[in-house]
């Protein structure tokens, strides 16, 4: 073994054993400013992962200031915070959900709220586009993150945690997208068009910014085409060449529904004259 890992070694184990300990300063500070610098030394010891040393100085807290209502409201959050830290989100989603139950009126709830929504969203799968039925399961997390964020964004308009909020929504609003058309297209390249036409018009009307827009009206039309739907047919190729008239697809569609025999075939000359 090397000097230089000894010495990394060494220095990790004396570091690790010198995180401060919790002290209740010699009745230095009245109890409540005893309690707060605590309760900051917490707040460090979970920011440079000493999870043990902020359990430890949180009971001590706990323990020694049962009288402070503020810092033991405050505690109990930042217990949500050791878990959220160590990436133990389902557990700190329980933390923080006990906590609000117990202090709904508490000046931490919207804080408690917001991790709440950041530990769903922290939970998200990374690696999303996966076969059906795991893809459909990980989905969950997604849906929980956006129901908290839009809870967290319609009762804490003005909160300190409102921006990272939105971009946080936002992000679950494009893989909800992804999902629907990820399913869409899984059913369309097997001809199980009824099944892809409900997910694509998802895509184009519940997220209506998402890039999988374009693609999902284009398949709706050749979906409704090859179910010898006329009637919406002609309605998503009408929508098609309205958002995208200049889109090399609208000829390609449009030719292949003069080329279908329908029931009761109409012709698409009023759409090709728009």
């Amino acid at each position: 073994m090397s000097k230089n890992i000894i010495l990394f070694i060494l220095i990790s184990i004396f570091m690790y054993g010198c995180f401060p300990k919790p002290t209740d300063y010699n009745g230095k500070y009245p109890p409540r400013v005893a309690a707060d610098k605590n309760l900051d030394l917490a707040k460090r010891a979970i920011d440079e992962d000493y999870y043990e040393e902020a359990y430890q100085i949180l009971d001590f807290v706990k323990n020694h200031y049962p009288y402070e209502l503020d810092a033991q409201e405050h505690l109990r959050v930042l217990y949500g915070d050791v878990l959220f830290k160590q990436a133990k989100y389902i557990d700190a989603i329980s933390v923080y959900q006990t906590f609000i139950k117990i202090h709904p009126n508490s000046k931490y709830v919207p804080y408690a709220q917001f991790k709440i929504a950041k530990s769903y969203y922290e939970d998200m799968p990374t690696d999303f586009i996966l076969f059906p039925p795991p893809y459909e399961r990980d989905r969950n997390s997604i849906v929980y993150a956006q129901k908290a964020l839009i809870f967290y964004i319609g009762n804490y308009p003005k909160g300190k945690n409102i921006k990272e909020a939105k971009k946080m929504l936002q992000k679950t609003l494009d893989y909800l997208a992804n999902y629907q058309f990820y399913v869409g297209n899984f059913y369309y390249k097997r001809g199980k068009y009824k099944g892809a036409v409900r997910r694509f018009k998802n895509v184009i009307f519940e997220h209506p910014r998402s890039s999988y827009v374009k693609e999902s009206i284009y398949k709706s039309a050749l979906s409704y085409i090859r179910l010898k739907d006329v009637v919406n047919a002609k309605k998503y190729i009408e929508l098609f060449a309205k958002k995208y008239p200049k889109s090399d697809e609208l000829s390609d569609v449009k030719e292949e529904f003069k080329d279908t025999k329908f029931p009761k075939v109409e012709s698409l000359e009023k759409t090709s004259q728009k």
